[in-house]
């Protein structure tokens, strides 16, 4: 799609990053301590600095919640997305993070934008779900966990999300270790980028 993409994922003691030993990775790959002697957020914004062409920089928090991580965003122009699969506990643990990141968000001040450019404290990815699902579905399900949103502002879901994928398909590296997508794949990190970014071919 033309961007170059920083992929820095924040890692806890004992576990090895994603695709760390993938060869012929299309993207910037580095991962940063989360309990080492530095903040993360140092870190982050240092191996940022060091790669000034790169965007966007993605930055994988797995250990983190999500009240460090708002924190790390303050000051910069970012979009958290919380993942949502399927199974029960995981929308009750992203409405929980959305209520989380909202309180943030309020505690860090307002932004004072106009209507039109409003942004929710965070993105909810959904993960897995049946393609047929619309947004007005996802607000349902939401409603229902407790989690009401205002229908007068951006809808904060990444529709379609990502689709269920076998597990089997999920390695990302062919036999060689060399990083690879099925086109089923790729697409999906297509719509999802273009959903947060805009296609750049366009811009």
């Amino acid at each position: 799609m033309g961007f170059a993409p920083l992929h820095i994922q924040v890692v806890p003691s004992g576990r090895a990053p994603v695709l760390g030993k993938a060869r012929r990775v299309p993207f910037e790959m580095v991962s940063v301590a989360a309990d080492g002697g530095e903040p993360p957020a140092a870190q982050i914004l240092l191996q940022a600095r060091r790669r000034p062409e790169c965007f966007p920089i993605i930055v994988d928090t797995p250990c983190q919640r999500i009240r460090e991580t708002m924190p790390m965003m303050a000051g910069i122009e970012a979009r958290i997305l919380l993942p949502m699969r399927e199974e029960d506990p995981e929308i009750e643990w992203v409405t929980h993070d959305y209520r989380e990141a909202k309180e943030e968000r309020a505690r860090q001040g307002p932004r004072r934008k106009p209507l039109y450019q409003w942004e929710p404290p965070a993105w909810i990815l959904p993960v897995g779900w049946p393609s047929s699902l619309r947004p007005s579905d996802f607000a349902a399900i939401l409603h229902n966990r407790g989690l009401w949103l205002s229908t007068l502002r951006p809808y904060p879901v990444i529709h379609p999300g990502i689709p269920k994928f076998d597990r089997l398909d999920m390695t990302f590296i062919d036999g060689d270790r060399r990083f690879t997508l099925t086109d089923q794949q790729r697409d999906a990190a297509a719509s999802v980028a273009r959903a947060l970014w805009g296609d750049p071919a366009r811009s």
